[in-house]
């Protein structure tokens, strides 16, 4: 790649912060980001500035906080760095998204989809504990998994249970039911070698 994945420049700013951005635009209250490889580099990238500043409509008026934490078990996988960002997050979150950093295409209607999606289906069947972006039934990112699976979720990385584990038991407590639909870009293709970075290069514009 050249440099780190998430310092890949992404228009004006490094891939990983233009991913935040998205978050932010789409209407997460906070984010958390995960740094574990090149940890100083990729937090110094992200935190360019303090918060993420979003006119989106859906999106709160004030900035969105930004949080940068280390995750030393990065080795282990995915399933640690989720845990070490749920950890961080604020304890009155009433859900946590989870999401790598090189998926560029999401926008903020993804977010915002799979939010508002997982509100009303928690309406309506109370024992669903998690769901995923997913488009005409293919399951993409990100994940969102409820509080009540938020101790199950700090604890991953270091025992059998993986992150997809335990976001399949929280659809399974409802049947089954969790794959929202969020629009394309939820299963656009990870950037994870300089011939994918090039393929998504000509399109970003349009995100």
């Amino acid at each position: 790649m050249g440099c780190p994945k998430p310092l890949l420049p992404w228009g004006d700013v490094p891939l990983v912060r233009h991913v935040a951005q998205v978050f932010a635009d789409g209407g997460a209250s906070e984010i958390v980001v995960v740094v574990g490889c090149n940890a100083d580099l990729v937090a110094a990238a992200v935190l360019g500035a303090q918060a993420l500043r979003t006119t989106a409509p859906t999106a709160p008026t004030s900035p969105t906080p930004l949080l940068v934490v280390e995750n030393p078990d990065w080795p282990l996988g995915m399933s640690s760095s989720a845990a070490a960002g749920a950890r961080a997050c604020r304890p009155d979150a009433d859900a946590i998204m989870i999401c790598p950093a090189d998926l560029p295409m999401l926008r903020p209607s993804n977010i915002a989809a799979l939010i508002g999606g997982f509100a009303a289906l928690r309406r309506a069947h109370p024992r669903c504990k998690a769901a995923v972006a997913s488009h005409l039934g293919v399951r993409g990112h990100p994940a969102i998994v409820s509080a009540e699976l938020r101790p199950d979720l700090e604890h991953l990385g270091h025992g059998p249970l993986t992150l997809r584990h335990l976001v399949d038991s929280g659809m399974r407590l409802a049947g089954g039911l969790g794959l929202i639909e969020a629009g394309p870009e939820c299963i656009a293709p990870d950037i994870d070698f300089p011939e994918d970075y090039e393929r998504a290069k000509p399109r970003k514009d349009g995100v």
